[in-house]
């Protein structure tokens, strides 16, 4: 062998190392199913079980969510309760968003907003998106209306649920 020519290519090594990495993630993590202790048996505190053979397990346990199903809400009681948290914030918008720069410039006389709000399984807000509809627009209030609007919440719908709702200022 000479010293200006390599053994082993680069490429090949590298590939022959991803090989033995994948290998030895494939083949551990395989053997590591079901080995685990279960949650509030002896095995998994550390403090053993020879001092706690006769008194109850204090270790919290994890409830089984899998057996009892969550009520879902409908998309469109969703949507409901949605509208319905966005209209209770309606009063304050129009008063700070529409009327207060109605003074200075000239605003139209109607503004027509969509969102699309994604809420969490909690009933919480996830996601918001804001869109006007021409014609019936201004970006000042538009600003105003995604800067004083809190994230919304609405109650609990049991899973990840979209909606698209409305809101008009006049």
């Amino acid at each position: 062998m000479t010293a200006d020519k390599p053994a082993i290519s680069t490429p090949v090594a590298i590939l022959a190392g991803s090989i033995i990495i994948g290998l030895g993630l494939y083949f551990g993590l395989r053997s590591g199913r079901g080995e685990q202790p279960a949650l509030g048996s002896a095995s998994a505190s550390p403090a053993g079980s020879a001092s706690t053979a006769g008194q109850p397990d204090s270790t919290p346990r994890r409830r089984d969510t899998a057996d009892t199903p969550v009520p879902v809400a409908a998309p469109s009681v969703v949507a409901q309760q949605a509208q319905a948290a966005l209209d209770h914030y309606k009063p304050m918008l129009t008063d700070r968003c529409l009327h207060e720069p109605r003074a200075t410039n000239a605003a139209p006389a109607e503004i027509r907003l969509s969102f699309n709000v994604t809420f969490g399984a909690d009933g919480a807000q996830v996601a918001r998106g804001l869109q006007e509809q021409r014609g019936y627009s201004d970006p000042s209030v538009t600003r105003c209306v995604g800067d004083l609007l809190p994230p919304l919440k609405i109650p609990p719908p049991g899973a990840i649920t979209q909606v698209d709702i409305s809101l008009v200022l006049r």
